[in-house]
């Protein structure tokens, strides 16, 4: 039996073509780094938006390991902002 490679693609990759429907004053984060960040810090145990940004602020440093974050870890308002849209 062949064995077949799986391909890999990060959190970023996958939303990348997502449109971004938020108005451009709200545009300071980046949309993928939000989904990345909400994604994770669900995966870890957050139930709520604010329990997603008060975990992604603890751990920003390793968020920035590996995102951009250019105006640091949205708060819990943008959060539900982005994810109710």
């Amino acid at each position: 039996m062949e064995k077949t490679q799986s391909a890999s693609i990060s959190i970023i990759d996958r939303f990348a073509g997502v449109d971004d429907p938020r108005m451009e004053r709200a545009g300071k984060r980046k949309l993928g780094d939000i989904i990345a960040v909400g994604v994770g810090d669900v995966i870890a145990g957050a139930d709520n938006r604010v329990d997603i940004a008060t975990f992604g602020n603890a751990k920003i440093k390793w968020f920035e390991s590996f995102l951009e974050l250019p105006n640091g870890i949205s708060s819990h308002d943008a959060f539900g902002r982005v994810f109710s849209l």
